[in-house]
């Protein structure tokens, strides 16, 4: 019998009279195996206990489930659960104990919630001797007793004024001095309570009085909410730091590896549904609850299996699995949070609890514990077997002749057409994989078979082969922390922005598993990474760093071009996922000193209006076309809208096909090739806004009233499959929005997508030097984004970095006034290239 309620038996007033005045009843409790109910504290008033009341409360075995009192009274008892005869509601046992007279007689006791039968409950029971198990009973028994004297309202309005000051308190002052400060809020909102006269009187019942307090307790905690829970999250994130990374590289440990029981596996689901929702608590008697329910869930599952016992070893490590296998960011935060402000909830239960939570952290800390997962389990394949046998061979030629005669490089029969014998004979062995998928390559990027994989690498093989997951060796590389081999994989051409099935790239995993040294690998040896796209999740590198914590990460990524604007399918920026005070400094510093940048610039411009008018009235400006009809506009309006959430199916749908695939093939037929510019093309309607474009069924050059069609969309939001599409179905490419005069060019750059500016500028009729109503080039903003990928990028397809703008300066020149030296010489470097190329800034 297990209830989050727990008490000395031995201060019980009814339980004592027992014992004292009624000995005889016990010893004769012991020989008949009767059972004696023992009403929790103050549910009886030391004048109430008579002999009638005693006998009322001494259960003697009829039935299977009936009992009869000494009273000859008839109760039932189900689930824990007593109900008295024709009685409408019944009373529920707490605990249960065992009591010895002296060495062998023995008798059992059930604490029970109140009096077995409702006449004998006194006046004052329902105050004093409710049970407060989760924050709502607390709150109804504030709101009960306390509503008339409308000092609820007093008690939070006091709370939410103390929050304004808790909030530079969680980080400047250690955890004693917030244990202080929160010790003396639960005194102020008490005092506020014992000012009134009927609560006073209340209060001198002890059950009364601790009922009130603990009820106080919890309710601060819940007001507090998450700024409490913030403030430990921020003292402990490098303890939670450590911790996370080790979870991340083991969560592929199995049940087997923990040497857990198989009875367990089919509530292994329950356990992680009941403690998933941990941090959705701000309470210690609601997280206390949570790991009970687990704990409850644990139990049963033996119980129903008919096993006698739960011992402390079978749940420490059903909870070290359930850990492993949870999302959870801040577990010693937790763990931390509970034992520091406790205050009256943490009874023996939550003890226990508590100490198996410690001995769990302590174990998944133990280094031993990362070699489980660490090490190489290969399933039995030909491409695994071939593996064993080939891993310790030095010898190059060894190692052709051993390839040779495995299995491996052998067809099925010699006249088989499967698809391993048709691929075999295509490719060659080395780009075989067989189930499980894992190939050559990745078995030894696994097995940090450097031999072995330089071998492979030399011999040409297909070093982008991805596995049943859609992960390449890069991918395993980047996730398992193996920077040597991720260095030599770049080195050989690995594709870096390679996706997997759930479209996560290797600085996905790099950034989701926590391995610093793989990140920077990837962002400093390449300058293809594309740093802000998003997997399947929407989600992009920033958002896995934040919800983990790694503050070193996120400052990588920071610095070099990470969006804190992106959302993922949730509709949430990398603010919703930050679960400590740094990570959201570090957004906010970051987000300060682009809102800076950007007011330099709009103040050093907005003088210049009268002057951008008379140069852009010799400018050569193309507009989208105008919707006629309000049917029109509103499809305009859902088109942008799937373009920003990136549902191709859908942009596919508003657009008139009925797959992308269909687009594709459209304008494949249309044209000489897909992005041709030639007469023909032209006159066929493909790129020519004006010609109706009759084998479509929507204009992909109407515009919104500020001049923004699907491509400008497209082009901001980095949708680069969209953004394809919508350039083979003839979507003008240098189309200017109506106040800023911005290309798709100009905006892909702002928004640092560097896979959208390549698309454009393969497109041959792209202008690479557009200016908008500032005479800004798509270089000037790539230079003041400080993005050199997209920089080299504009300055390979001919950008020229000595146009001035409408205010007489050139992109060179807005470098070096703002200290970006490292542009400033890749400027300088293109104009020595380039030779002494003039520039009219007024074109």
């Amino acid at each position: 019998m297990w209830s989050s309620y727990d008490e000395d038996l031995s201060k019980n007033e009814f339980f004592t009279v027992l014992k004292q005045c009624h000995e005889i009843v016990l010893q004769k409790a012991a020989k008949e195996q009767w059972i004696v109910c023992v009403p929790k504290k103050g549910s009886l008033n030391s004048e109430d206990i008579t002999l009638d009341v005693i006998f009322d409360h001494v259960l003697i075995p009829h039935l299977e489930s009936s009992y009869c009192t000494l009273s000859k009274k008839g109760v039932t008892v189900e689930n824990n659960y007593i109900k008295p005869v024709d009685a409408l509601n019944g009373v529920t046992v707490l605990f249960e104990e065992t009591h010895y007279i002296g060495q062998s007689a023995k008798y059992m006791v059930w604490c029970i919630d109140t009096v077995l039968f409702v006449h004998q409950r006194p006046k004052q029971y329902l105050s004093n001797n409710v049970v407060l198990t989760n924050v709502q009973d607390c709150v109804d028994f504030l709101y009960e007793q306390l509503f008339e004297f409308n000092v609820l309202q007093d008690i939070r309005t006091y709370c939410e004024k103390c929050c304004k000051n808790y909030k530079e308190l969680c980080v400047n002052d250690p955890l004693p001095a917030q244990k202080y400060y929160l010790d003396t809020l639960y005194d102020g909102c008490f005092q506020l309570c014992f000012e009134i006269n009927p609560i006073k009187t209340k209060c001198a019942n002890p059950s009364y009085m601790e009922n009130l307090k603990f009820a106080i307790e919890v309710y601060v905690q819940y007001c507090l909410g998450k700024q409490l829970m913030l403030s430990v999250n921020t003292l402990y994130h490098h303890s939670d730091n450590v911790i996370n990374k080790i979870i991340r590289n083991s969560s592929d440990v199995t049940l087997s590896d923990l040497n857990i029981s198989s009875e367990f596996e089919e509530v292994i689901s329950i356990a992680k549904f009941e403690l998933s929702h941990l941090n959705n608590y701000f309470t210690v008697l609601d997280k206390i609850n949570c790991f009970s329910k687990c704990f409850n869930v644990c139990y049963k599952a033996l119980k129903n299996k008919k096993k006698p016992y739960l011992t402390t070893d079978d749940f420490l490590q059903f909870l070290i699995y359930i850990i492993l296998k949870l999302n959870i960011p801040n577990w010693t935060a937790n763990l931390r949070f509970i034992e520091e402000f406790h205050g009256r909830a943490l009874t023996n239960e939550g003890t226990f609890l508590m100490g198996h939570l410690e001995g769990a952290l302590a174990f998944i800390k133990n280094n031993h514990f990362v070699c489980f997962s660490s090490t190489l389990k290969p399933n039995s394949t030909i491409v695994t077997n071939a593996y064993s046998k080939i891993k310790d061979i030095r010898d190059k030629e060894e190692l052709r002749i051993a390839l040779a005669n495995e299995e491996i490089s052998k067809p099925c029969h010699p006249l088989c057409s499967c698809s391993n014998c048709q691929q075999l004979h295509k490719q060659g062995p080395y780009s075989i994989a067989n189930s499980p998928e894992h190939n050559l390559l990745i078995l030894a990027t696994l097995d940090k078979n450097h031999h072995l994989l330089m071998f492979l690498l030399k011999e040409n093989f297909d070093i982008n082969q991805q596995d049943e997951c859609g992960k390449t060796a890069l991918h395993h590389a980047a996730q398992r922390d193996l920077q040597d081999i991720l260095l030599l994989l770049i080195d050989h051409g690995a594709n870096v922005n390679s996706l997997d099935h759930n479209r996560n790239t290797p600085l996905h995993l790099a950034c989701d598993w926590g391995q610093v040294s793989c990140v920077k690998a990837l962002i400093y040896s390449s300058d293809q990474v594309e740093i802000n796209l998003q997997n399947v999740s929407g989600e992009s590198p920033l958002f896995l760093a934040t919800k983990w914590g790694y503050v070193d990460i996120i400052k990588i990524l920071l610095e070099n071009g990470a969006s804190v604007c992106l959302k993922n399918n949730r509709n949430m920026t990398v603010y919703a996922f930050s679960t400590n005070f740094y990570v959201s400094t570090l957004f906010s510093d970051f987000a300060a000193r682009q809102s800076n940048q950007l007011r330099q610039e709009i103040s050093e411009e907005k003088d210049q209006t009268p002057e951008i008018i008379v140069h852009l009235q010799r400018k050569d400006i193309y507009y989208g076309v105008t919707p006629r009809t309000s049917s029109e506009i509103k499809k305009l309006e859902l088109l942008f809208k799937v373009i920003e959430n990136n549902d191709l199916p859908l942009a596919c749908f508003y657009l008139g096909y009925s797959d992308s695939s269909n687009n594709r093939q459209v304008a494949l037929e249309k044209k000489c090739h897909p992005l041709c510019v030639c007469k023909k093309c032209s006159e066929d309607g493909l790129l020519i806004p004006e010609i109706s474009q009759s084998s479509y069924k929507f204009n992909v050059n109407l515009c919104n009233k500020e001049g923004f069609t699907a491509l400008h969309i497209a082009a901001k939001f980095g949708r680069t499959e969209i953004l394809r599409i919508l350039l083979d179905s003839g979507a003008t490419l240098n189309v200017c929005t109506y106040k800023t005069l911005q290309t798709p060019l100009h905006l892909a750059v702002i928004s640092q997508s560097v896979q959208t500016v390549k698309d454009l500028l393969q497109c041959g009729n792209c202008r690479i030097d557009a200016q908008d109503y500032r005479g800004n080039t798509p270089l000037y903003y790539a230079c003041m984004k400080n993005n050199l990928k997209i920089v080299e990028t504009l300055l390979k397809n001919g950008a020229d970095c000595q146009k001035s703008n409408f205010a007489e300066k050139t992109v060179m020149q807005s470098c070096e006034e703002r200290n970006l030296f490292r542009i400033s010489g890749l400027l300088r470097h293109s104009v020595g290239l380039g030779g002494s190329k003039e520039t009219n800034s007024l074109l």
